[in-house]
């Protein structure tokens, strides 16, 4: 959604299946698992390319984001997903006072 949008633009951001393959199955509270899936720093999560990276061409700087997550989304915690410098929370915080 921009100043010249009518309406707010639906940006397809994954497949179930792609979500899927990179979830796998649930591995607890395991480090390793958690690494897997989120990455850390110095390494982009697979999270990244297939949420994210969709949304950016959309974004404009410092724009406002609504994060509304359905089906296996809810499962992601969005704050957690790192491009391999940052993790999406600190990529997000606004700094104006």
């Amino acid at each position: 959604f921009n100043k010249n949008s009518t309406y707010p633009i639906f940006v397809d951001v994954c497949k179930e299946e792609d979500l899927t393959q990179v979830i796998g199955k649930y591995g607890g509270n395991n480090l390793s698992y958690i690494n897997g899936i989120y990455g850390r720093k110095g390494e982009k999560s697979k999270l990244y390319d297939i949420i994210w990276k969709p949304l950016l061409p959309y974004l404009p700087t410092n724009s406002n984001v609504i994060i509304a997550p359905d089906g296996l989304l809810h499962k992601i915690s969005f704050s957690g997903i790192s491009n391999g410098e940052k993790f999406l929370n600190q990529l997000l915080i606004n700094t104006k006072a």
